[in-house]
């Protein structure tokens, strides 16, 4: 299985959420390029294209040689950061909202 994603950019900032969703489901994905889709997709969870070229390639090298995609596949999906919710925010967020209620706190932010 690949999801495939066709998501472009106006701003080139935003990240679409189906590729989160895929990702977060273990499913490798193949991703329309532009600026920042490479903080979510790189060669160990996927592949970028730029043009319907490139997507014809990646497909057809993929499932084109059956004995092959699956190998691939395969790498790609062990390379894919399961981590739950609840891990990822301890990890990442949690932190950096205790600091800011700590800094903020003579301020009655929180």
């Amino acid at each position: 299985d690949l999801g495939v994603c066709l998501h472009t950019s106006t701003s080139g900032l935003d990240i679409p959420m189906k590729l989160v969703d895929m990702l977060g489901s273990g499913l490798p994905v193949c991703a329309f390029k532009y600026p920042c889709i490479s903080e979510l997709v790189n060669s160990s969870n996927g592949f970028v294209f730029d043009g319907a070229n490139q997507l014809s390639n990646i497909l057809f090298g993929l499932f084109g040689k059956a004995k092959h995609s699956n190998e691939v596949l395969e790498r790609l999906k062990g390379n894919i950061d399961l981590e739950s919710w609840e891990v990822n925010w301890e990890k990442n967020a949690l932190q950096v909202f205790e600091e800011a209620k700590l800094l903020n706190r003579d301020h009655n932010y929180f």
